[in-house]
């Protein structure tokens, strides 16, 4: 009986040990373009001039080489983020996709280089707007929900929480288009709120903010769904006839967002 206890807690403390270094913040040295020729590798860190911070001088190589092609001077802690580098070595894109920082609306989560020269920065608000959504951790938060990256096609596209496609050009850093991930139509409602359980795979939608649709702020929705939400979920859903054709869970609203002023009126039946 001892034994199993042991076993028992054992196991516990392994499950929680692993869970909480999940959960670090990300620490990279290196990054490899997808074509596998050009690598992004850390140098020299050093403090900054007020002693705050610091600088990171990160160089690119091609092959095999000893010496970098180019250098890259950096004060954002681009080894807690993502480094996108082009088939050529000639642009590097960098995305505070995992960001390891405290959000405000001046932070620069999105960075264009060419042969290690700034082209252009986007800040958090500028991206993410007024009222920005965030996946939220103990170590870190997540501003979009997935990305892709089109070496070929000189693309990045981000995937944001409110169903929006943002597409750059990598070599210049211009946000060239923005659309909806999936197309909405006349009388879809896009919106983000807070749900009221009905019954199973019924469900009320209290809007706390809207996106697209025939409706205000602190209206009531009904909607189906097939996922199963509990009471005082807040999700981004977009609803066609009723029913829910797109759903984001577990996302917080920051900056004076109407939901943390909405309580769920009722417990789940």
């Amino acid at each position: 009986m001892k034994s199993t206890l042991f076993r028992l807690l054992l196991l516990g403390l392994l499950l929680v040990a692993h869970v909480g270094y999940a959960d670090e913040p990300r620490i990279r040295t290196a990054f490899v373009s997808e074509n596998g020729q050009y690598t992004l590798r850390r140098l020299a860190t050093r403090p900054d001039t007020v002693g705050t911070g610091r600088t990171t001088t990160w160089g690119l190589f091609q092959g095999t080489a000893n010496a970098p092609l180019y250098t890259l001077e950096d004060a954002n802690e681009l080894d807690t983020k993502t480094a996108l580098i082009s088939t050529d070595g000639e642009h590097i894109v960098v995305v505070d996709d995992y960001s390891a920082d405290v959000a405000y609306d001046s932070l620069v989560v999105l960075s264009f280089y060419q042969r290690g020269q700034a082209l252009r920065h986007y800040t958090l608000a500028r991206l993410a707007g007024a009222q920005y959504h965030l996946r939220e951790s103990a170590s870190h938060f997540r501003w979009f929900s997935s990305y892709s990256f089109d070496a070929v096609a000189h693309t990045l596209t981000l995937h944001t929480f409110p169903q929006l496609d943002l597409i750059f050009d990598t070599r210049s850093g211009a946000l060239i288009s923005t659309h909806h991930r999936v197309p909405v139509q006349p009388g879809d409602i896009l919106a983000y709120g807070v749900v009221r359980r009905v019954r199973a795979h019924r469900y009320e939608l209290h809007v706390c903010q809207v996106y697209y649709g025939p409706m205000q702020v602190q209206d009531r929705v009904p909607f189906r769904s097939r996922s199963t939400l509990r009471t005082g979920t807040r999700p981004i859903v977009l609803l066609r006839a009723g029913r829910s054709i797109s759903l984001e869970q577990q996302v917080n609203v920051w900056r004076g967002g109407t939901c943390s002023r909405v309580q769920a009126d009722t417990v789940d039946k």
